[in-house]
């Protein structure tokens, strides 16, 4: 079942992003050089001019890794590895993070409905 993720939106330099300090616990996802997703936690960033803002557009699917691959088998083109994989899964844009336990498919909120039609 998907569920709403509590997530921050950094934007910022590529160099601040490198230096990003996040409470324990939390996940930092980097989907570019100079944008992030932190879901969990508290996020702190030495840039002047970075962007950090909620970030409510997301939900979740939360696996364990072999669970996720088994699903992901029929539904995913591209070879997934640990960390972030972003493409298409099930014909829509999303996220996949894999790291030992914490393995999600992140999706925008606004796919929500279709996502787990077609994840089923």
């Amino acid at each position: 079942m998907l569920e709403p993720l509590e997530a921050t939106r950094v934007i910022a330099r590529p160099a601040a992003l490198d230096a990003v300090r996040v409470s324990p616990g939390t996940l930092l996802m980097r989907l570019a050089l100079d944008d992030a997703l932190v879901i969990g936690g508290d996020v702190q960033v030495d840039d002047p001019f970075a962007i950090v803002v909620p970030d409510s557009g997301w939900v979740a699917w939360r696996f364990g890794e072999d669970q996720l691959r088994e699903a992901l088998v029929r539904l995913c083109a591209f070879e997934i590895h640990a960390g972030l994989n972003q493409g298409m899964v099930a014909g829509l844009p999303a996220k996949i993070w894999i790291d030992g336990d914490r393995s999600l498919v992140i999706v925008a909120a606004a796919y929500a409905a279709e996502f787990e039609e077609r994840f089923r």
